[in-house]
């Protein structure tokens, strides 16, 4: 169902049950799928072409989430599954996170 109000006349109430949950759900999906594959290329495609400089595992996934202009919530969660893509998507195990550097694995 769309709405048909132009935004203007919404109440406090409706927005908190409709928008709000509608907004956080996006986000939700942002930061557990779309965030993890894009930085995991963007780390993946960096390294492969020597375009990063070296910094900690927690610098590059602000620069690469900064594509998205948002602030994820769960730093730790984000990155296991970063982690998680690199070593079965890209073949790379990082072997340290600050600075950060891989192995390439077979």
């Amino acid at each position: 169902m769309f709405r048909y109000e132009d935004g203007a006349d919404i109440t406090d109430e409706e927005f908190k049950l409709y928008v709000e949950p509608f907004a956080n759900k996006c986000h939700e999906y942002l930061e557990s799928e779309i965030l993890p594959q894009y930085i995991s290329y963007y780390l993946a495609t960096g390294v492969g072409m020597k375009a990063l400089w070296q910094a900690s595992f927690k610098i590059h996934i602000q620069s690469a989430a900064g594509m998205f202009n948002m602030n994820y919530r769960n730093y730790e969660t984000l990155k296991a599954k970063i982690i998680d893509i690199l070593y079965n998507r890209y073949r790379l195990m990082v072997t340290s996170e600050d600075p950060l550097n891989f192995e390439k694995v077979s």
